[in-house]
């Protein structure tokens, strides 16, 4: 176990240093899919900044947004339709939509607004 995340903090290095330019995000976007896949969570995080927290998650079966609907549930946030690779979400007299990627077929991304995670 030791040797595979030594030869992946190796494998990181070499990308930062052979692509600078948008490396850091792929960069981040490895170690979150590696972070899912040895854990027994549902999603992991994948960046943070001011305006957005960025999740990923396994696609699972039937549906791959059930696991972005519990995430919202969970923030007291309703389920009100679905747009295209878009979810539309109510709490109380506010509405927000978080859309979302495939990334590689296998895993799905998406991002939610800070203000709505307060």
């Amino acid at each position: 176990m030791k040797k595979f995340f030594l030869i992946l903090s190796l494998l990181v290095a070499l990308v930062i240093v052979l692509n600078p330019k948008g490396a850091w995000d792929k960069t981040l976007l490895l170690i979150s899919i590696l972070n899912l896949e040895i854990s027994n969570s549902e999603y992991t995080q994948v960046f943070e900044n001011d305006k957005i927290t960025s999740y990923i998650a396994k696609n699972k079966g039937d549906s791959e947004y059930d696991v972005v609907k519990k995430f919202m549930e969970n923030k007291e946030w309703k389920f009100k339709e679905q747009m295209g690779s878009g979810l539309i979400f109510e709490k109380r007299d506010e509405t927000t939509l978080i859309g979302i990627e495939g990334v590689s077929g296998r895993y799905t991304q998406w991002g939610v607004s800070n203000e709505v995670l307060n």
